[in-house]
């Protein structure tokens, strides 16, 4: 569990993780337990929570009684409040997927890699399976929070850059961060491929409760290896049956790129 600050230049960060504690909470959480697990004061609690309301993103429903004093009204996330799509880019095979703020899977879709010396069909095919992932589920696009972006390395995360990865040719220093938000209209954050690994992990897996794991993960064409404060692995993504199967890889992209548009 993260835990939050009481310091008002981290206001957006407060409000992941406030999110994350609501989330986590199955049942629903009061303001108190929310203050309790992530460290915020009450009265910050209380001021993210509100903002959360009026976004649709948290609602107040039923009260529990734990010790003495008035029943405590209990939050729960609003899981379709908000979208974000995943994609990962793998040199065989592209994923793509729509998850709600719950993180569940609500549409994915895989096709063969086109072209992978050609970052702009690569680029022309990922913005057609996002667009097609929104509109099979009839979701406003307004509602859509953003894409997470999953490639191999080696990133340059802060310019939105594939430098050089070994696996695609004439990939070099390839802006894909500007290159998709253009195609499809919506804010797109970068990662490497392994981050978003761990972040599926955190976020769907049995480390969800870990702090610290090295992991090594394989994907169609070669494998990688990580060491983050979060926990990561995935399974072997199954190149060449699209549609059969999603990423972990880019449900973990979808998660990190939510959590950077709803905390901005």
């Amino acid at each position: 569990m993260r835990r939050g600050t009481n310091l008002p230049a981290i206001g957006g960060y407060n409000r992941t993780v406030v999110l994350d504690a609501v989330r986590r909470a199955a049942e629903g959480a009061s303001r108190s337990e929310v203050a309790e697990r992530t460290g915020l004061s009450a009265q910050t609690v209380t001021n993210v929570t509100r903002r959360l309301i009026d976004e649709g993103l948290v609602r107040e429903g039923g009260t529990v009684i734990r010790g003495p004093g008035k029943p405590r009204t209990l939050l729960h996330l609003v899981a379709d409040g908000r979208f974000a799509v995943g994609v990962h880019v793998d040199p065989a095979v592209i994923t793509s997927v729509l998850l709600d703020l719950e993180g569940t899977v609500l549409r994915h879709v895989s096709s063969p890699t086109p072209s992978a010396s050609r970052p702009d069909e690569v680029v022309a095919l990922v913005a057609r399976l996002v667009d097609g992932l929104i509109a099979d589920a009839g979701v406003d696009r307004q509602a859509v929070l953003g894409v997470g972006l999953a490639a191999p390395g080696p990133i340059d995360v802060g310019a939105g850059l594939v430098l050089d990865p070994p696996m695609l040719p004439r990939w070099r220093h390839v802006p894909l961060r500007s290159a998709l938000s253009t195609a499809t209209g919506l804010p797109v954050l970068l990662e490497k491929d392994v981050t978003a690994a761990a972040v599926a992990e955190l976020w769907f897996g049995p480390g969800i409760a870990a702090t610290s794991r090295s992991c090594t993960t394989a994907r169609a064409s070669a494998p990688g290896s990580c060491s983050a404060a979060s926990p990561c692995g995935e399974p072997a993504p199954t190149p060449g049956t699209p549609g059969t199967s999603w990423s972990p890889r880019a449900a973990g992209a979808a998660r990190a790129g939510a959590s950077a548009a709803w905390a901005s």
